[in-house]
């Protein structure tokens, strides 16, 4: 996996499932944690290692900082440049369900992501953001231009603006479109 990912499509596209996909793959290494965050207490990422609503983002979003400082600290004390996941200092994979759910009801939240999403690589921890839209009105323009930037999967039918943002990947074969995505695409269309 890339250092960012972004699955952005419609509601009930298959965004959370894909996300669960990745909490379950990790289960299988033991140098990786998933971390997540999800809209509401419905429980499609409770698998993950630790666990959040959007309401206490903050918190976990804060542990993640602080573990990415403690990282650099180390680093720094032993002439090294990035972090070795082990199993007693795991890669952290911070998943974020309904991302645009989360900044529209926590724009202060949207600095902390920016953060990690661009600083943090190194530090063996990389984040898979999940969403329906990345209009600027909630997304900081260096958030958005990091996920662009990374892998990007389309799951369904995205807003017209995310659509026009993702045509030069997707034509270019850098984002992965699921079938289904192409399906609805034709479907809303017609």
């Amino acid at each position: 996996m890339a250092h960012t990912h972004l699955l952005v499509g419609t509601t009930g596209s298959g965004k959370t499932h894909t996300l669960q996909q990745l909490i379950d793959q990790a289960t299988t290494d033991s140098t990786v944690t998933t971390w997540a965050i999800e809209p509401t207490r419905r429980g499609n990422l409770t698998a993950a290692d630790r666990h959040t609503t959007t309401e206490t983002a903050e918190q976990l979003l804060d542990q993640v900082l602080d573990l990415a400082a403690r990282r650099a600290t180390a680093c720094r004390q032993q002439g090294r440049t990035a972090h070795t996941p082990t199993e007693d200092q795991p890669r952290v994979l911070l998943l974020i369900d309904e991302a645009d759910h989360l900044l529209r009801r926590q724009p202060a939240r949207a600095r902390q992501i920016e953060e990690i999403a661009t600083t943090t690589r190194p530090l063996g921890i990389e984040t898979a953001v999940a969403t329906t839209s990345v209009l600027l009105d909630v997304w900081p323009l260096g958030l958005r231009e990091q996920l662009l930037a990374g892998d990007i999967t389309v799951h369904g039918t995205p807003d017209r603006h995310t659509e026009a943002l993702l045509r030069e990947r997707v034509a270019d074969g850098t984002a992965t479109v699921l079938p289904h995505a192409l399906r609805s695409r034709t479907t809303t269309t017609t």
